[in-house]
């Protein structure tokens, strides 16, 4: 992985209203830059404790079995993806609506009522105000 990161630095380049320089959309590159600088020397770290010491007796190198995990970088730009999952038919558990996959219980009066008397014990709401 090769990271890249735009910056403008000319003399006569943009400014936003902090004086900052920024790029020709408009984004302030430094803190861009620093987020880049940071997070590949926090994933190289990260990586440099994930490698486990290899003992000399390893039950999987011994029957010649390597198992290996990908890259720390790779594995965590994985696991931050958003993915849609499949929904179920209604046959099978699925929700009528769809919006949800957790059925909705009716609540009994008495568990009303109990909210209602601690609601009631409540203070008062006071807004808070301008100083």
């Amino acid at each position: 992985m090769n990271p890249v990161s735009l910056v403008e630095n000319h003399p006569s380049c943009w400014k936003n209203r902090d004086g900052q320089k920024v790029l020709p959309n408009g984004q302030s590159w430094r803190p861009l830059l620093l987020l880049l600088c940071y997070s590949m020397k926090i994933l190289s770290e990260a990586s440099n404790v994930s490698k486990t010491q290899e003992s000399p007796f390893d039950q999987h190198r011994l029957f010649g079995f390597h198992p290996r995990s990908p890259p720390l970088p790779y594995l965590l730009s994985w696991l931050l993806q958003t993915r849609t999952y499949p929904k179920l038919p209604t046959d099978q558990g699925g929700a009528d609506n769809g919006d949800s996959d957790i059925e909705i219980v009716d609540l009994s009066d008495s568990d009303l009522d109990e909210d209602e008397d601690e609601y009631d014990q409540l203070p008062p709401f006071k807004p808070m105000k301008k100083s």
